[in-house]
């Protein structure tokens, strides 16, 4: 049983060198986090085990990839670069890692927040160009914050903002319960809320889940901050909203085109803050991650 992690930046590489272990399956390491989708045939060379971090893997690439059994992918969003029922169809299961940033991701999520209260990204580009911009912030404690879906990443967001004096509420699809947040309907939800964060998985359910609809029924003035996927939102729509400062800013991690186009039309938003797709990149969440990528390749050999 032999595999590749076939698009390895270096921090990544030297934490998956340093977790081997001895009888460990034969795994080898591309390090190059650009490789384009066309090369997966020969970077994996026949090999039944593809490690991948953030490349997508058509499906049509995917029936060139000789011998190809099983995608480990790094993180649980592996429909965005791949169609995990296709690849089944040609034999190809794909594993996904839960878990190993909730702490990480929540952070930047609450970050973004902050950030899109004081309006710090603009301040600090105003103050480079030489422009001293002083504008009035949103107070945030006494604010109602508004989760949508509450899996573990959303559960920390809840445990970081009711420390921090905000009142939360939360929607999911199936019934949750957690100290201190309010359970609510999804419309309750957007009408009271002052800040919305994200948290969904993207499936076929979830896609395009926050409408134009949705984001026409929030409060006026709110802040959205999206650290789950972007194809949960209709960006035409959140545009649209940010234009009007019926969404006063918005906190990005996550876009339908990455890396994100400089022309971009949410580049030339004063009223967003963009990250680009790292809130999960801390070395506590990376040594999580691999940690598990490789339990999932020992498993895989184990039971060939």
């Amino acid at each position: 049983m032999r595999g590749v992690f076939v698009d390895a930046n270096e921090s990544l590489a030297v934490i998956f060198e340093r977790l081997v272990k001895p009888g460990d399956p034969e795994l080898r390491i591309h390090r190059d986090p650009d490789i384009t989708p066309d090369q997966y045939p020969e970077i994996l060379g026949g090999a039944e085990i593809a490690i991948v971090d953030h490349t997508a893997l058509p499906t049509a690439i995917a029936k060139k990839c000789t011998g190809l059994k099983h995608v480990v992918f790094l993180g649980t969003g592996a429909r965005s670069y791949m169609n995990p029922e296709e690849l089944a169809e040609l034999g190809i299961e794909v594993h996904l890692i839960k878990g190993y940033g909730d702490t990480a991701v929540a952070e930047a999520a609450i970050a973004l927040m902050w950030a899109a209260a004081r309006g710090i990204a603009q301040m600090d580009r105003e103050m480079r160009a030489g422009n001293w911009l002083r504008e009035d912030g949103m107070q945030l404690t006494g604010k109602t914050l508004g989760l949508i879906g509450f899996g573990g990443i959303a559960a920390e967001v809840a445990r970081i903002a009711l420390g921090s004096g905000l009142r939360v509420m939360a929607w999911n699809r199936t019934p949750k319960k957690f100290a201190g947040v309010d359970f609510v309907d999804i419309d309750t939800l957007l009408a009271r809320s002052h800040i919305v964060s994200l948290h969904l998985l993207l499936n076929n359910e979830t896609r395009g889940f926050f409408s134009k609809q949705r984001i026409a029924a929030m409060r006026p003035g709110v802040l959205l901050v999206n650290t789950a996927r972007a194809a949960l939102v209709d960006e035409a729509a959140m545009i649209d909203a940010l234009k009007s400062g019926h969404i006063r800013h918005a906190g990005l991690d996550v876009f339908n085109t990455e890396p994100l186009p400089a022309d971009h039309p949410l580049t030339k938003l004063p009223n967003v803050t963009l990250s680009a797709h790292s809130a999960f990149r801390t070395p506590e969440a990376n040594e999580n991650l691999i940690s598990a990528a490789w339990e999932h390749c020992r498993r895989i050999a184990a039971t060939a």
